[in-house]
């Protein structure tokens, strides 16, 4: 069947969440909501691309937005903020003609390169002379309908243990319920980004995934409080047969607890209990072994993300982070003050899409 191309307003249209839902690799982040939160906190333009056949049915799509940064380059990015965001492709030929789409933005836009970031890679559906880097990891776990089962699997000593500690610990686990729950998570995560040294993501973020997402229960908050003080927190996404860890942040003078290992097994426990089919530890730098090893020990299955660029990648973004100058901004970010980490994020963290 014949097929042509249509950019989609995803938010108005109501066939582009019709085909998320029904396509096995769709997303949360392919879906209309995430394209309002990105839109509302960031002001990038969206460029929605699918090829749509003769009886007016989407067959094939894939979803920009448009990053204008002399920052960190001019480019169309699929997408913004994700993990990943495979094409909803199934052959070169869609490829083509939404790629071809793309382009013809290149006169009135001016941009350096496109990048797409993938996780089911099948290099057939993709020209040759795409940049390819896997600099990212994402973990996988299969669930069961019985969480104590799921349980017995993870990591004798290095994950059961703390999670029987973390039981036994002086803390308490409470789901967030309003903004106010929302505000203390912001607050450890200001102190978290700094502790690793990068910006965060700036606070009317949150308020935007909460808004779109939390009503909707496709947002869940988990906080763990140690004598009425919020000590850790994870957000997660909720999504057709899915749950992902998104963001997480803790108070580094009270991990002796096992705050995240408590976080993480009621994530699982809640997701087995509620149908979930998959569990999403989220994508880690193929540099942080530490943290890749403790994924691992909860039973994943790990997998490559990568990241396509067409011609090449320009700016800030070809910093190495085992650079001198990515270090020497880690160590800046390390030691600013809260608010300045938090005036940092806003100012920074749209150039980094």
């Amino acid at each position: 069947m014949d097929f042509h191309i249509e950019k989609i307003n995803a938010i108005k249209d109501d066939r582009w969440d019709k085909y998320i839902m029904q396509h096995p690799l769709g997303t949360i982040y392919h879906h209309s909501c995430w394209q309002d939160i990105i839109r509302l906190t960031y002001g990038y333009e969206p460029f929605y691309f699918a090829c749509v056949d003769d009886n007016a049915n989407i067959r094939a799509c894939i979803p920009f937005f448009y990053v204008g940064s002399r920052l960190t380059g001019k480019r169309f990015v699929s997408l913004p903020f994700t993990h990943f965001c495979d094409p909803l492709i199934s052959s070169y030929s869609e490829f083509e003609q939404i790629f071809n789409a793309i382009q013809n933005q290149q006169i009135s836009r001016q941009f350096s390169f496109i990048e797409l970031r993938i996780m089911n890679l099948n290099t057939t559906y993709y020209p040759p002379d795409f940049k390819i880097q896997k600099l990212f990891k994402i973990h996988i776990l299969n669930l069961n309908k019985d969480p104590e089962i799921l349980r017995a699997t993870f990591h004798k000593n290095h994950i059961q243990r703390g999670i029987k500690k973390a039981e036994k610990s002086d803390i308490n686990l409470k789901k967030g319920i309003d903004i106010k729950d929302l505000k203390e998570f912001y607050k450890l995560q200001l102190r978290t980004r700094r502790k690793h040294g990068v910006p965060p993501q700036p606070y009317s973020f949150f308020v935007n995934l909460w808004k779109e997402l939390y009503p909707e229960n496709r947002m869940d908050l988990l906080l763990v409080e140690h004598r009425h003080k919020t000590i850790a927190g994870i957000i997660l996404l909720k999504f057709k047969n899915r749950v992902c860890y998104q963001y997480g942040a803790s108070d580094e003078n009270y991990l002796q607890y096992r705050p995240n290992h408590l976080l993480m097994w009621h994530a699982i426990k809640n997701a087995c209990e509620e149908g979930f089919e998959y569990f999403d530890f989220g994508k880690s730098s193929i540099e942080n072994t530490g943290l890749i090893e403790f994924k691992n020990r909860w039973g994943t299955e790990e997998f490559d993300i990568a990241h396509l660029y067409y011609p090449d990648i320009h700016g800030m973004q070809t910093i190495s982070r085992k650079s001198i100058k990515y270090k020497f901004t880690n160590l800046i970010w390390g030691n600013a003050p809260l608010a300045l980490t938090e005036l940092g994020g806003k100012l920074l963290y749209k150039h980094l899409g």
